[in-house]
């Protein structure tokens, strides 16, 4: 039962931070005019302009 409960406290931090680092890339322009990663719609859909 711990278990269970310490890899839930544990996948639910890693799924915040997850989203967290997609929202920062999703928001901040590439500094090197060539390369620009390919972001799927799901993150597209993070910016916040």
């Amino acid at each position: 039962m711990f278990t269970e409960f310490v890899r839930g406290k544990i996948a639910n931090k890693t799924k915040n931070a997850a989203i967290k680092v997609a929202t920062h890339y999703a928001n901040v322009a590439c500094p090197f005019f060539t390369y620009q990663p390919k972001m799927s719609a799901e993150v597209k859909k993070l910016r916040k302009f």
